[in-house]
């Protein structure tokens, strides 16, 4: 009680129904349709931006000309009817494309954000309460609704906060967990998933390869899969050069989990000369580490969510138990299933 009196007597605090922490897309989808509902909701997410691993960068050539490419999801499909559906609307409203069948080496048809894979994310963002910049240290209990603190700085204690009687974690397992007080029931089974790690490295050139647009490369124990940004729909942004996504094989990147990113770089690059067989002008680079790149092991969840009667709610694409979905479409069954039963539950309270 004393606490509670504390933080209404500082004022720094702010009151609301909802919080989702996360803004890719299932925290984006979940605060749509609450927000859609009437409801009170704030997005909060420590990045710059919307994404997730939908995010997107723009990095300058030794030309000084900006390039832009996907820093996660190069692609992704849909296979369940709700998902096909949802992905029509997108494409009317001109925030992703298919990618046309001759620029990939699967069969089913793949889609992408245009311009580029954060479109997406932002258009999901509009209309919403975000607050980007906005680390999470922890939650607590308090007078029966769920204080949120906010960390103002690395290395230093809170000090702002929010108060709500729902929280939404779309975010990795082990970084929900730590945010859950010792005694919740959901922290031991978050922080039990397995999640796997990569490294994605982009090299921009200024030559030309015959390579598809998407392909993996089993010929490699390094680079997985290459995706060739500049030839995606929409892309065509006036550079003569390409702009080439890299993903690691799991095994490499556990390996390498540690290295310095001009390391990575550096051996990115001897390894794509190898695979397309030339030598190769490198104009530009970057790397980036995805710690919870995707889920390995079983799903922890039944109903491609978690939800507790005290107001604890976790989605996401390591949620989804139907094994036949993946990255884009499992967030948003993940989303969709979480926010149905959060306004259901609303309705009968009411």
């Amino acid at each position: 009680m004393q606490e509670q009196k504390h933080i209404l007597e500082t004022k720094r605090y702010q009151q609301t129904d909802t919080i989702v922490i996360g803004a890719g897309l299932s925290g984006l989808i979940v605060a749509q349709q609450l927000h859609a509902s009437g409801q009170r909701v704030i997005c909060v997410d420590k990045a710059r931006g919307t994404g997730g691993r939908l995010s997107s960068k723009r990095i300058e050539t030794a030309s000084a000309e900006m390039v832009a490419f996907d820093l996660g999801c190069t692609s992704f499909n849909a296979l369940s009817f709700s998902f096909q559906r949802q992905v029509r609307e997108w494409i009317d409203e001109g925030v992703i494309a298919e990618v046309p069948a001759t620029k990939v080496a699967t069969p089913e048809k793949r889609y992408i954000g245009t311009p580029r894979s954060s479109s997406l994310t932002r258009h999901l963002s509009s209309g919403l309460d975000i607050r980007f910049g906005t680390r999470v240290s922890h939650l607590e209990r308090e007078e029966g609704r769920w204080v949120v603190y906010v960390d103002s700085s690395a290395g230093k204690p809170a000090t702002s906060m929010f108060i709500c009687d729902r929280v939404v974690l779309a975010i990795p397992p082990s970084q929900a967990a730590a945010m859950l007080p010792a005694d919740h029931s959901l922290k031991a089974s978050l922080a039990s998933v397995n999640m796997v790690s990569q490294w994605v490295v982009v090299l921009v050139t200024s030559a030309n390869f015959s390579l598809a647009t998407q392909r993996e490369m089993p010929d490699s124990a390094l680079i997985a899969r290459c995706s060739l940004e500049n030839s995606k729909p929409g892309r065509d942004s006036g550079f003569t050069g390409n702009i080439y996504q890299l993903q690691a094989t799991s095994a490499w990147t556990k390996q390498h989990i540690d290295a310095a990113k001009e390391d990575v770089i550096a051996m990115f690059t001897e390894e794509f000369k190898r695979c397309v067989g030339s030598d190769i002008d490198v104009v530009a680079s970057y790397a980036h580490r995805w710690l919870y790149s995707q889920r390995s092991g079983e799903v922890v969840a039944r109903q491609d969510f978690l939800a507790r009667d005290d107001g604890i709610n976790v989605c996401g694409d390591y949620m989804c138990n139907d094994p036949r979905f993946e990255g884009v479409e499992a967030a948003y069954i993940s989303a969709i299933a979480l926010a149905e039963k959060m306004l259901h539950a609303c309705t009968v309270a009411y």
